[in-house]
């Protein structure tokens, strides 16, 4: 990102609070972490580096004493604490946060400040290579004119969805993460807290949309321990995301057929033709504020002049 070199920030940005969560973590590749914050953040800039210890296995005596005695020497400005118990990432990251004194780094808080309506900013998650660490940079899949202007998205890693704010990816905030070829830990019970954690977000947020959720994941209507949701759960409450756009199966009035991709393929140039309806993704489509009809949200309903005469339709590009 060589535009990003050429950038100028803002003289008065607040000093920053880095947290950074581990459970059971190598040597090595948390002290990597830390080092990196150390070495590619301006000293004026950085406020603090928080270290939360979710729960690490005792017989793990790298993260205890050992830790804690590097880090005393390593830097002035480095918390170490660790949870009561295995909390999980994100409340990890909650009890890191509350923890911390410090703010936003730069170009993050640059984009905060430019907003008056409440924005968080994302960093742009590179890939490491587990095997050789071999450090890739991430592609952009949205068209970005000056390439280091922020993107709009919808959520972001970690499981945060936009609602009454706005969420931004900001290309010249870089953050290098290891993709693991498998999770290398399993919960505390040995239940799966991923899906269980997913049917949370989905009872929560989605209504009557969560039937599209169902279909990918068979396994989430039997899943009943997903806590105590009532006073997240509240129709009509102004916090709750409300569709706001329709999402549902083209249907032909007069036969009852469904518009979908032809032969099932949701890409470019494929025409649209009319099949039985089956509710599944690819036969779902949503009308944006545009008005246009979008399927897989990235592909849009389109006809040209020539598809007009031969009474067709085909499958584009998003034009925005």
């Amino acid at each position: 990102m060589h535009n990003c070199e050429k950038e100028e920030y803002r003289s008065d940005l607040p000093r920053a609070s880095v947290v950074i969560c581990f459970y059971n973590e190598a040597w090595s590749t948390l002290l990597r972490t830390v080092h990196s914050v150390l070495n590619r953040t301006p000293a004026s800039l950085l406020h603090e580096i928080v270290l939360v210890d979710d729960g690490s296995d005792l017989r793990l005596t790298h993260l205890h004493s050992q830790l804690a005695e590097y880090l005393w020497h390593l830097h002035p400005n480095i918390t170490l604490v660790r949870t009561p118990k295995r909390e999980g990432l994100i409340r990890a990251r909650i009890y890191g946060a509350h923890v911390a004194s410090g703010e936003w780094l730069e170009p993050l808080l640059t984009t905060v400040a430019a907003y008056k309506k409440p924005t968080i900013a994302i960093p742009v998650i590179d890939m490491i290579n587990p095997g050789t660490f071999e450090y890739k940079p991430s592609p952009l899949v949205k068209a970005n004119v000056s390439k280091i202007a922020p993107i709009e998205t919808a959520t972001m890693a970690g499981g945060l969805f936009a609602c009454g704010g706005q969420l931004q990816i900001v290309p010249c905030s870089r953050v290098g993460h290891i993709f693991r070829q498998r999770r290398p830990y399993g919960s505390p019970n040995g239940e799966d807290s991923a899906l269980r954690n997913a049917v949370r977000v989905a009872k929560v947020w989605m209504d009557d949309y969560i039937q599209y959720f169902y279909q990918t994941q068979p396994a989430a209507p039997s899943v009943t321990n997903y806590g105590d949701i009532s006073d997240r759960d509240i129709p009509g409450d102004g916090h709750k995301v409300r569709a706001v756009d329709r999402k549902e199966p083209i249907v032909h009035e007069a036969s009852s057929l469904c518009i979908v991709p032809e032969n099932g393929e949701a890409k470019k140039d494929v025409r649209v033709i009319l099949a039985p309806c089956t509710g599944k993704a690819d036969q779902v489509w949503h009308e944006t504020e545009d008005q246009e009809l979008m399927l897989t949200s990235r592909l849009c309903l389109d006809v040209s002049d020539k598809d007009t005469i031969q009474g067709r339709a085909k499958l584009g590009n998003d034009s925005k």
